[in-house]
C-alpha cells in the first residue's frame, strides 16, 4: 500500500542526505558562519561531537522575526530564482542544513544583529520549544546537543570519539587554510588544538597548523590570469608524504576533491618525484561561478569544471614554473676536500642543512655514501682539461673502466640508469634503487650495533606536531623508544627530543611525522617502514650525474648487499638481460 510519509520521517530521511556525523554537522555551521561574513570563528566539541558541538561566530546574525523560518527546508537567504543557481557566491544555498540538523539533535541557537536585540531559540528533534529574547553581541552560537538521539539506527554507526574528533581536526584545518583571513579556533574536550591569525596569510596559518619546518618547505604559488587565479603553496620535491592527503584543493574558497587536479600535480612534479612519493600542496583555484558546477551533491564537495582541459593546464604548468624556478644543485657535503675541483653546493634541494647536535655529521660522512653531482659542476674548466666529461655527451660513457672487479662499468644513461657488462650479461641499474638498498642495509646493521639505542643529542631540540600526532607520539613511547626515540612533551604542540637513532640523524622531525602516518602499523613493520623511507631520502635520485668513482663505489657496495635485486620497498634495483635474451631480441637466433 502506497502512503505518505510524515514530516517527521521525511526530515530524518533528508537529513541523512546532509548530516551523517559529527563532522558533516561542524562543516554546514562553518559554511553558514562565513556566508555571513564572519572573521572569528569558535569551533568546541566534545566526545568528537557526538555529545556536544558548539560553533560560534561574529557574523551577520539572524533577524528575530526571521529564526524560526531558518530551520525549516529550503528556507535560505542565498539565493532567490532559478539563474541564481549559475551565479553561486556562497557556501551554502539549499536551506537543508540547519532543518537536517535539527532533526537529529536537540539545538540551542543564539543570535543577534547589528544594532538589534538578540534572541535565543531552542529545538528538539526539528520542533521548535521556546524562543525568547536575550541580550547577545552581534553574531550567532549555536549548540548541538546529543546528535542522532533520535535516530539510534545512525548514532551506531559512529566511530570512536577520537576517530570523530580527528575528522573534525582536518575539516578546521581545511578550512582554515582556505580562509586564512578569518580567525578560526578549535578546541575537543575542552583542549585547545589552535587559533589562527586572521590575517590574510596563508603560510602564517601553515605554521600554527604544522609548525615551523613544514611551512619552510613550502612554496608561494601566485597567478593571475586572464579566467583563472591561483594562490597556494606548494612543497618543494625534497619534503613528500607517501599519499594525497596534504594535497588540499579549494575553488573560489570551498574544500573539494578533484581526481583531475591531482593529475595536475602529477604532471608538474614529472621526473621530480620517486614513484608513490607525494607532495604538499594547498592550492585554491579562483574561477568565475558560471564556469563551474558545485550543485552535484549534498555536502558540495564534488565539482565540474565547464572548461577541464583548461583548468588541467594552468595548474600544471604554473605549477611547473614555480618548480622550474628552483635551484637544483645538489648536496655534495659528502666529499672530501682534499679531491680537484669539489665545491659547496649552491642549494638544499635534498632536503634542509642538517640540524646542530652533538656528532651529527659522523655517520653521514663515515658511510661513504652518495650524492649526486651536478652537470653544470663538471663542465667546469679544470674538468674539461681532464678529459673526466665530454660537454657534447648525452650521456657518461666509460668503455674500458679500470676495476678490478668481474664486470666492466659501460655509463650511466639519462642521468639514471647505470649500464654494466657482468658475466657476459648486461645490467642496468636504477640508481636511486639501488642506494636505497645500500643505505637500508646499512641502517640495519647500525640499529644491530647499537641495539637500537638513541644517541644523545648535545642540545635537545624542541619540535612541533599538530595535536592528533602529539596524542599518537605521547601515548606511544614505548615503540618510540624501542626506535631510539626519547622525547618529553614540551607544551599542547610540542615536544622535546633528547635522543635519536643513528639512521635519523638530520631528518629527526620528518621521520617523527612519517611514523604518526604509519601508526596503524604493528611494531616490527614500524620500524621496517622507518629505515626504508629514511633511506629512500638520503639516496640520490633519478636525474643526477655521476662520476666514475661514484658509480663503482655504489656497485661495489650493491653487489656485496644481501638480496641486492630488489629496494626495501619491493622495487627491483637491476634488470638483467642476458645474450640468449637480446639474441632473441634482434632476431639472431638460428
Amino acid at each position: 500500500m502506497i502512503k505518505l510519509l510524515d514530516d517527521l520521517l521525511i526530515d530524518k530521511i533528508a537529513a541523512g542526505e546532509v548530516v551523517d556525523r559529527p563532522v558533516a554537522v561542524v562543516k554546514e555551521l562553518l559554511e553558514n558562519a562565513l556566508d555571513a561574513d564572519s572573521n572569528k570563528i569558535a569551533v568546541h566539541i566534545a566526545e568528537g561531537g557526538r555529545d556536544l558541538i558548539e560553533v560560534s561566530d561574529n557574523g551577520a546574525g539572524i533577524n528575530e522575526k526571521e529564526l524560526a523560518l531558518a530551520f525549516l527546508r529550503h528556507a535560505t537567504s542565498k539565493i532567490s530564482k532559478e539563474e541564481d543557481l549559475l551565479n553561486i557566491g556562497t557556501l551554502g544555498f539549499r536551506g537543508e542544513a540547519l532543518p537536517s540538523i535539527a532533526a537529529v539533535s536537540k539545538v540551542e541557537i543564539t543570535t543577534c544583529q547589528a544594532g538589534g536585540s538578540g534572541v535565543k531559540a531552542e529545538l528538539a528533534a526539528g520542533k521548535l520549544l521556546r524562543q525568547e529574547n536575550t541580550p547577545f553581541p552581534p553574531g550567532t552560537k549555536i549548540v548541538i546537543k546529543d546528535l542522532f538521539y533520535n535516530t539510534p539506527a545512525r548514532k551506531g554507526f559512529l566511530k570512536s570519539a577520537v576517530t570523530e574528533g580527528n575528522q573534525v581536526y582536518v575539516l578546521m584545518c581545511r578550512y582554515a587554510l582556505a580562509r586564512p583571513d578569518v580567525s578560526f579556533t578549535f578546541t575537543n574536550n575542552k583542549r585547545s588544538y589552535f587559533k589562527t591569525p586572521g590575517n590574510g596569510n596563508l603560510l602564517d596559518v601553515v605554521k600554527v597548523l604544522w609548525g615551523e619546518d613544514y611551512a619552510s618547505n613550502l612554496l608561494p604559488v601566485n597567478f593571475a590570469g586572464e579566467r583563472c587565479n591561483l594562490q597556494g603553496l606548494v612543497s618543494r620535491p625534497s619534503f613528500v608524504h607517501k599519499n594525497r592527503r596534504q594535497q588540499i584543493f579549494f575553488v573560489n574558497r570551498r574544500p573539494i576533491k578533484s581526481p583531475m587536479l591531482f593529475k595536475a600535480i602529477d604532471q608538474a612534479y614529472k621526473n621530480l618525484l620517486v614513484s608513490k612519493q607525494q607532495p604538499i600542496v594547498i592550492l585554491n583555484i579562483d574561477l568565475q561561478p558560471d564556469v563551474v558546477d558545485i550543485n552535484i551533491h549534498p555536502q558540495k564537495m564534488e565539482v565540474r569544471f565547464k572548461e577541464e582541459g583548461y583548468v588541467f593546464t594552468v595548474v600544471s604548468k604554473v605549477l611547473s614554473n614555480v618548480l622550474n624556478g628552483l635551484d637544483y644543485t645538489p648536496d655534495l657535503s659528502f666529499i672530501t676536500n682534499n679531491k680537484p675541483g669539489w665545491r659547496e653546493p649552491a642549494g638544499d634541494f635534498y632536503g634542509p642543512k642538517e640540524q646542530t647536535v652533538l656528532n651529527h655529521d659522523v655517520f653521514e660522512r663515515q658511510e661513504n655514501s652518495y650524492n649526486p653531482v651536478n652537470q653544470e659542476f663538471f663542465l667546469n674548466e679544470e674538468f674539461k682539461a681532464q678529459g673526466l666529461i665530454d660537454p657534447a655527451a648525452t650521456h657518461l660513457a666509460f668503455e674500458e673502466a679500470d676495476t678490478e672487479k668481474d664486470y666492466k662499468i659501460l655509463g650511466q644513461i639519462m642521468n639514471t640508469y647505470i649500464i654494466i657488462e657482468k658475466n657476459q650479461d648486461l645490467w642496468i641499474i636504477d640508481q636511486h634503487a639501488a642506494h636505497e638498498k645500500v643505505i637500508y642495509a646499512r641502517f640495519k646493521q647500525k640499529m644491530a650495533a647499537h641495539k637500537t639505542e638513541g644517541q644523545n643529542l648535545a642540545i635537545p631540540l624542541a619540535l612541533h606536531f599538530n595535536p592528533v600526532y602529539m596524542n599518537w607520539l605521547d601515548s606511544h613511547q614505548d615503540i618510540l623508544n624501542n626506535l631510539g626515540f626519547y622525547l618529553d612533551p614540551l607544551g599542547e604542540t610540542s615536544m622535546l627530543l633528547r635522543s635519536a637513532p643513528v639512521f635519523a640523524l638530520g631528518q629527526e622531525i620528518e621521520l617523527l611525522n612519517q611514523l604518526c602516518e604509519l601508526k596503524n602499523s604493528k611494531d616490527l613493520e614500524l620500524i621496517k617502514d622507518t629505515l626504508a623511507m629514511s633511506a629512500c631520502k638520503k639516496a640520490i635520485k633519478g636525474g643526477a650525474a655521476l662520476n666514475i668513482e661514484e658509480i663503482k663505489s655504489l656497485v661495489d657496495d650493491l653487489l656485496a648487499t644481501e638480496d641486492y635485486r630488489y629496494c626495501p620497498h619491493g622495487r627491483p634495483t637491476l634488470v638483467v638481460m642476458d645474450r640468449n635474451m637480446m639474441d632473441r631480441i634482434f632476431k639472431r637466433q638460428k
